[in-house]
């Protein structure tokens, strides 16, 4: 037993001494964690207005698609490809079908790829244009009562309590905007 002991000591002291061996520990989780923050910098870095023409023949989401901070949303009777070269980011054709549900596909054409940040806020907001356009149309509520339904929800917030066995009680998460 105690000869394993000096191989064990001898074995970590040759290899824990080596130069190779510390940097090796100490700078390959710093060089992944730099990667992984270069790639979120460049994603957020990328991300611009985007200045985009929708073609809704029907004109059923011209009312219920909301611009934000990155999307600039301009409804056109009618569009096709050659607008990417008058100053659009992309052109989205709406389905002719009436869009009964978001099962529904839109077809968007760009000149280059939207970052993921973008092609995600377009796919909210279409998918919130839908559900609000089914909500008042089919539901019967108006758009303003809807939103007022919508933004209440968004600001419940609760706290988390753990039962730790018996009766003791533990703070657990607050979360907001659940």
């Amino acid at each position: 037993m105690n000869k394993t002991w000096l191989i064990i000591k001898r074995e970590y002291l040759t290899r824990v001494s080596k130069k190779t061996f510390v940097l090796s520990t100490f700078l390959t989780p710093l060089l992944l964690a730099g990667i992984i923050a270069a790639v979120i910098f460049m994603t957020v870095k990328n991300v611009q207005q985007e200045k985009i023409a929708v073609a809704d023949k029907n004109g059923l989401l011209k009312e219920f698609l909301e611009p934000g901070e990155q999307l600039k949303f301009e409804f056109l009777a009618d569009a096709d490809t050659s607008l990417l070269s008058k100053g659009y980011s992309a052109v989205l054709l709406a389905p002719g079908n009436g869009m009964n549900s978001t099962a529904e596909r839109f077809e968007i054409y760009t000149k280059k790829n939207l970052s993921v940040i973008t092609e995600g806020s377009i796919r909210r907001r279409l998918n919130d244009a839908i559900e609000t356009r089914m909500v008042t149309q089919q539901g019967g509520m108006s758009k303003a009562a809807y939103d007022s339904i919508r933004s209440q929800a968004k600001e419940v917030g609760f706290d988390n309590k753990v039962l730790d066995g018996g009766s003791e009680v533990k703070a657990g998460n607050k979360r907001h905007g659940v």
